[in-house]
């Protein structure tokens, strides 16, 4: 049988398309979440099982989601300063955190805290834990990179090395072998057990590297900079092995796919998020510009890899999702409001017509006769249709010009009669302008409404009047003068 879009209700999980990673471009905009008190969101993370997401934002809140419906269920006032980072230890039973004061904080898995540490004395960008939950490491702006004991708290080794604010740390899925990245543009491979040098240092970029992670096949090292290029290097040759090109502004944040080793996704400082293909490093894969209106602070991948969580200095937290085959290409982030007109789009036309296309040229499709919008209570029945236009079309625009509407002066204009009075005489006079009425009693101007005059010429019309001067004799005026206002 053929495959249909309805055989795609029953999709499989990216581990069932081992071999078919553009299966798991995270493209479809799902929800989009935000709290209260707007902040920018600087750490997204899942628990182990994928039933919680967890964000952190720049006033130190932690607020949980539900993984399913991406419901609001909880939120505490974590930490003092701004969140840095949010990661689980690989059992799931407790998570670290990371504030701008340097303070590292024990959770549980429910957001009971535990434990405060003083790990840094200045801002700490990344957290990483040992694949064996007993060490984690620590980079700060300090220049540093620290390795602790999870159980004791105890500092057990300083890594110096760098030369500026080292803004992220990794720690290798199956060795004993840590990266960090920094400020002055360089990775560098660590020996945890504190030697005194770095045991490797990888260039490449010309810009401050924003986040370094580990493949899970421990060979790949994927960098993200500020240069706009993504890297991947192989670290059994110590050397670069691609070069992906794509973004047009600083790349922010970058997470590999947890089942496909060949995919990951990097968030940009234009709010565009790029999905890449190590096998094919000619360009993205697949692309979502303006999934944020500012820069993707972090990313998290759910641990079944359908779902992509990105936070955003937009105060947003957004969800995405694989697309199924016959998913309309306009999806609900993209939809048409009544705030706005649909894009336009060539529709069906009837015999004897030519392409339609919506909106009709001549009409709002939002905007009821009057100009108001004509909603479903107490609308407004639709305007007569003009001979010569399709059904549902709305009536041209009134003509442009001199010509005024009807209904804007008491009465209207009458016919034969024009705006301005007579023509002008005199060299570079002008006809059909308006002119102000003569100053009233307790008027200091020539304000008021303006005066109709017929559009034949008079013989004696002198030369142009100046504002605010005697008017000409005509036809008596149609509008009464207003009373004189007080207090002026």
């Amino acid at each position: 049988m053929p495959p249909t879009a309805a055989g795609a209700l029953k999709i499989l999980p990216p581990i069932g398309y081992i071999d078919q990673p553009a299966n798991s471009f995270a493209t479809k905009f799902v929800h989009m979440s935000w709290n209260k008190v707007r902040a920018s969101f600087n750490a997204v993370t899942w628990n182990q099982e994928g039933r919680r997401c967890i964000t952190g934002t720049q006033v130190g809140e932690f607020t949980q989601w539900e993984g399913r419906t991406f419901a609001f269920e909880h939120i505490i006032q974590a930490h003092e300063a701004p969140i840095r980072t949010a990661r689980f230890l690989h059992n799931g039973e407790y998570m670290l955190s990371s504030d701008d004061a340097g303070i590292v904080k024990y959770w549980k898995r429910h957001l009971d805290s535990v434990k405060a540490l003083q790990a840094h004395n200045e801002s700490i960008r990344g957290i990483s834990v040992a694949p064996t939950d007993l060490k984690f490491a620590t980079a700060s702006d300090d220049s540093t990179v620290k390795i602790w004991d999870f159980k004791t708290a105890t500092l057990e080794a300083t890594l110096r090395g760098h030369g500026g604010d080292v803004k992220t740390c990794d720690w290798h899925p199956s060795k004993g072998v840590v990266a960090s990245a920094s400020k002055d543009n360089v990775i560098k491979l660590w020996d945890p057990r504190g030697s005194k040098d770095a045991l490797a240092t990888l260039q490449g970029h010309n810009a401050t590297i924003m986040q370094v992670h580990w493949n899970l096949n421990g060979n790949w090292l994927l960098s993200a900079s500020r240069d706009s290029l993504c890297k991947v290097y192989d670290a059994r040759m110590l050397r670069e092995l691609a070069t992906f090109r794509g973004h047009a502004k600083d790349v922010t944040s970058a997470a590999w796919h947890p089942f496909h080793e060949d995919l990951f996704v990097s968030g940009s400082y234009d709010g565009s998020l790029c999905y890449w293909l190590v096998s094919r490093p000619n360009g993205p894969q697949a692309e979502v510009r303006g999934a944020h209106e500012a820069s993707v602070l972090s990313m998290a991948w759910h641990p079944a890899g359908h779902l992509l969580a990105t936070g955003g200095a937009d105060t947003m937290t957004k969800f995405w999702c694989r697309a199924r085959p016959g998913d309309p290409w306009t999806d609900r982030a993209r939809a048409p409001s009544r705030n706005r007109a649909p894009p336009p789009r060539v529709g069906t036309c009837r015999p004897g017509e030519g392409p339609r296309r919506w909106p009709p040229p001549f009409a709002d499709p939002f905007a009821g006769p009057r100009g108001g919008f004509a909603g479903p209570a107490g609308a407004l029945p639709p305007p007569p249709v003009p001979p010569g236009f399709p059904a549902g079309w709305g009536p041209p625009p009134p003509p442009r010009g001199g010509a005024m509407p009807p209904g804007r002066h008491a009465g209207g204009p009458r016919p034969g009669w024009r705006a301005g009075g007579p023509p002008r005489g005199g060299p570079g006079g002008r006809a059909g302008a308006f002119r102000p009425r003569a100053p009233g009693p307790g008027r200091s101007g020539g304000g008021g409404p303006r005066i109709m005059r017929p559009q034949q010429a008079q013989p004696n019309a002198g030369p142009a009047q100046r504002p605010g001067g005697p008017v000409p004799p005509g036809p008596p005026q149609h509008f009464p003068r207003r009373p004189p206002q007080q207090g002026r």
